[in-house]
């Protein structure tokens, strides 16, 4: 075979191999990683062509010698974890080695060794192979890219790695097995080239079905948390609501509980009427500090979520229109400002007490839009794919879709979600949701700049 068609082979599957494994990071590797991570990658080509180097003409050592190198790569360059980076390369190399395979049969083989008769120009011919083998590979990676991308690449669970490993077996040992019928040419039935072919693309669609399903059960198991925890978020809101109602009634009857203690200070029952006073106070301190943002059930999240912020020593302010939104579900509003709230939240947790914890949530009406900026702080930047973070959080079963779940929220309203950082420790999150068109669309000025520190009180 010619040096050409493998050099361009060789150079199209990096391309591609990038593509797939691209990410958008707010801190990326460093450079050193990057190079080192880059020079692993093209280390692949000590694999074009096939039978180049005598000892690697095995397909077992060769498909070895891929996923290591690549995982090298996703490890140093893309800073994903060495088991998540061995399980992503691997699949990759799958759906690479399952595509080259089809053209391994004796039938197609012509078209790999860049010998099939296109026309009488062997150069012309030669270009024609290689580019139907490229445009077999981009599609294949095209399909993989849009139904299992590496966003969801996690978690690595035992049965997913064995499952995997059994398709390699399978398309690796069929490729060995039909390795001495290529020579063979014509007098191979056409019959066994067809059963070939339907082979790989038999195991191609396994391999991505597998995948696709396997991340359904578990975007359908986090959908099920986050549906119990809104719900149970809404629980809790109107066990506060009614606790708020029962303080606006104490507050109403106010007269009557200054004249119960005056007719106890007139009966020199001073004890008794210290107790009295005591007992309202305990009462109607449950409703201090609540933020008025004009929609009760935002007010009621803001409090449930961020009541106890100040015990954890994370300063909060709150300076935020929500009158305009209540076009948006009680449901998916606990969805949206559950999750983000609560990354907010644990992002502050782990930044050590010395340095400056807060949670800055800002918004109002602009230009026909309902826009929400939440700042927190935060310890370091987190990894980021395909724009969303990375979750850090142990149990990433269970973990890792808040954020897709919000944004799945704001789809309903054809919302956004944008994350940005200051590259100094705070975090920024933005919700842009277009208001309904029967709503006034009036500009309210959205607030940016902090406020005083704490929750505030009108």
């Amino acid at each position: 075979m010619t040096l050409p068609i493998w050099t361009v082979s060789f150079a199209f599957d990096i391309l591609l191999a990038l593509f797939y494994f691209r990410r958008r990071e707010l801190r990326p590797a460093s450079r050193v990683r990057r190079l080192l991570g880059l020079a692993l990658l093209l280390g692949t080509y000590v694999l074009y062509p096939s039978g180049q180097y005598p000892l690697l003409t095995n397909s077992f050592l060769r498909l070895a010698i891929r996923v290591a190198l690549t995982a090298g790569y996703l490890y140093l360059a893309r800073r994903i974890s060495l088991r998540t980076a061995v399980y992503a390369s691997g699949y990759w190399s799958t759906m690479h080695l399952l595509t080259h395979n089809i053209f391994f049969a004796p039938a197609t083989f012509p078209i790999l060794s860049g010998t099939f008769p296109f026309t009488s120009d062997a150069t012309v011919n030669l270009i024609g192979c290689t580019a139907v083998i490229s445009l077999a590979t981009a599609v294949s990676c095209f399909v993989f890219d849009r139904v299992t991308p590496l966003v969801d690449m996690r978690p690595i669970e035992p049965g997913r790695a064995v499952f995997l490993a059994l398709i390699i077996l399978v398309g690796t040992e069929v490729k060995e097995l039909t390795l001495p019928l290529r020579t063979m040419g014509d007098s191979v039935p056409g019959e066994l080239s067809l059963c070939y072919i339907l082979l790989m693309v038999a195991l191609l669609f396994l391999l991505l079905y597998h995948e696709y399903y396997r991340r359904q059960q578990i975007s359908r198991a986090a959908a099920e948390l986050q549906t119990q925890a809104a719900e149970a978020l809404l629980r809790s809101i109107e066990a506060q609501e009614e606790n708020a109602e029962s303080i606006r009634r104490l507050r109403h009857d106010l007269k009557n509980h200054m004249l119960a203690v005056r007719l106890l200070l007139q009966q020199g029952d001073s004890e008794g009427a210290d107790a009295y006073i005591g007992k309202f106070l305990s009462e109607a301190a449950g409703n201090a500090g609540q933020p008025h943002t004009g929609h009760s059930l935002m007010d009621g999240i803001l409090m449930c979520k961020l009541g106890n912020a100040a015990e954890k020593h994370i300063a909060t302010e709150v300076s935020l229109d929500f009158s305009a939104g209540s076009f948006i579900t009680s449901f998916d509003l606990c969805i949206i400002m559950g999750n983000i709230l609560d990354n907010a939240l644990e992002a502050c947790e782990r930044v050590p007490e010395e340095k400056p914890r807060c949670i800055r949530l800002t918004g109002g009406v602009s230009a026909g839009c309902l826009i929400l900026r939440l700042k927190n702080s935060c310890e370091a930047m987190p990894v980021m794919i395909n724009g969303l973070p990375y979750t850090i959080k142990g149990n990433t079963y269970a973990h890792g879709f808040g954020l897709r779940n919000v944004e799945r929220a704001l789809g309903h309203y054809g919302g956004e979600l944008s994350i940005s950082s200051d590259g100094e420790g705070l975090f920024t999150l933005t919700l842009l949701i277009p208001l309904p068109q029967e709503e006034d669309t009036a500009a309210v000025p959205v607030s940016v700049e902090a406020g005083p520190r704490g929750p505030r009180r009108d």
